[in-house]
């Protein structure tokens, strides 16, 4: 982050995506103000709890993926 004097908001966002670890972007934030560290706790765990509804989309969509080549494989060696 390059600069001090952003909004708390921003260097929380920043820190959100920009750092991997939970406990380092709230060790960041915390470095910048309070105000930082909500945002970033909020951010990074609303980024961590997509990782469940995506996993679920993925692997619909992969079922849904191999059982249309399955009929496809089907239709084909039908005479």
């Amino acid at each position: 982050f390059p600069s001090h004097d952003k909004r708390p908001a921003d260097f929380g966002l920043w820190s959100a995506l920009a750092i991997h670890d939970t406990s380092s972007v709230v060790g960041a934030a915390l470095q910048y103000s309070p105000a930082a560290v909500e945002i970033a706790t909020t951010v990074k765990l609303a980024r961590a709890l997509w990782i469940i509804p995506v996993s679920f989309a993925v692997g619909w969509y992969w079922h849904r993926l191999r059982k249309f080549r399955l009929i496809r494989q089907l239709i084909r060696k039908t005479p």
